[in-house]
């Protein structure tokens, strides 16, 4: 898990959020944004959750 994974579902949510017509997201263009979105949200929670690791070790150390 690093800070490129991260980037990249960034971008890809931002990729997803613009309707392929102009627009209206169409249903299955909001299925795949609703989809990124999640998994950002786990990327960026593991993400969270590996720097308060490492902050906590060098805290105790």
């Amino acid at each position: 898990m690093d800070l490129e994974e991260l980037t990249f579902w960034f971008e890809v949510v931002q990729r997803t959020s613009v309707p392929d017509n102009g627009n209206q997201l169409t249903s299955e263009e909001k299925a795949a944004l609703v989809q990124s979105c999640q998994v950002l949200a786990q990327i960026a929670q593991l993400f969270a959750d590996q720097i308060a690791g490492h902050t906590s070790d060098l805290q105790f150390r």
